[in-house]
């Protein structure tokens, strides 16, 4: 989101976020609802085919996992780039790190519910919470860079037509990334 908010502005910005949030809001209860109804649903395919029978029900486990083999594919490179940051003095090519990152998961995805994923989600809390601290002792001791402005412009100017369109629709797709975990909501009502 600090990209998008850079990006947009922050008054556009805040104006998407405050959009979202009901809208997040609104499916999540919506989610709610069908669970009650439906209580063995634990994923949209589920739902989908007690509210619109078998074929509906096709159509969305189809959409479901078509966008999650997606998310995963951006998820991956994200973690190559880490990998390559991490290690930079190693120079690892992308596909290196790929393999890297391949053998890194291999043990975490034997777990295929939530509940599993249960120790997991401490580590995971535990080590976003170690980054929040050093983060914030850094802010806190260490002076800024000659006052140089990190981003002086929201929409890039020199970006017209069709290219300035993609600058924003991008923008405006991470803030419906950062609302859609409502895909595991009814695996976690279950």
């Amino acid at each position: 989101l600090p990209g998008a908010f850079a990006q947009l502005g922050m008054a556009f910005g805040i104006i998407l976020l405050i959009v979202c949030y009901p809208l997040n809001f609104l499916t999540g209860y919506m989610l709610n609802k069908v669970h009650l109804k439906h209580d063995t649903s634990v994923t949209f395919g589920d739902a989908a085919h007690h509210l619109f029978g078998p074929v509906g029900g096709a159509i969305m486990y189809a959409s479901l996992y078509f966008y999650i083999l997606l998310l995963l594919g951006d998820y991956f490179i994200v973690l190559s780039k880490s990998l390559q940051g991490t290690f930079w003095s190693w120079e690892l090519c992308r596909p290196s790190a790929g393999l890297i990152a391949a053998e890194l998961l291999i043990p975490t995805n034997q777990l295929r519910t939530l509940n599993g994923l249960t120790g997991l989600s401490i580590l995971s809390f535990v080590t976003v919470l170690i980054v929040l601290v050093i983060y914030f002792v850094t802010i806190l001791t260490v002076k800024g860079g000659d006052g140089d402005v990190c981003v002086d412009t929201t929409i890039d100017k020199s970006q017209e037509g069709f290219d300035r369109f993609l600058i924003i629709a991008k923008s405006l797709s991470k803030f419906v990334f950062a609302y859609s975990g409502q895909k595991i909501f009814l695996e976690m009502m279950a």
